[in-house]
């Protein structure tokens, strides 16, 4: 009983510390900010090499993206 509860202690872990490693920014993944018109208005997200980026206004109208081509 001993042996399946270390087990399944171990199964839980592992996903946990999957689960933060997976939480961390994204090289490429972008989030584009519109107004009503249709204009994007700002943007958040990483870049290829994982350089920030962050310009203008966030809103309600939002389209992510991945801007990396990925060989």
């Amino acid at each position: 009983m001993k042996r399946l509860r270390l087990a399944a202690g171990l199964c839980l872990l592992a996903l946990l510390m999957a689960n933060i490693a997976s939480a961390g920014p994204k090289a490429g993944w972008y989030r584009a900010y519109y107004d009503e018109a249709g204009v994007q208005v700002g943007a958040r997200g990483w870049d290829c090499d994982l350089q920030s980026i962050a310009w203008g206004v966030v809103t309600e109208r939002h389209y992510t993206t991945n801007i990396c081509l990925m060989e």
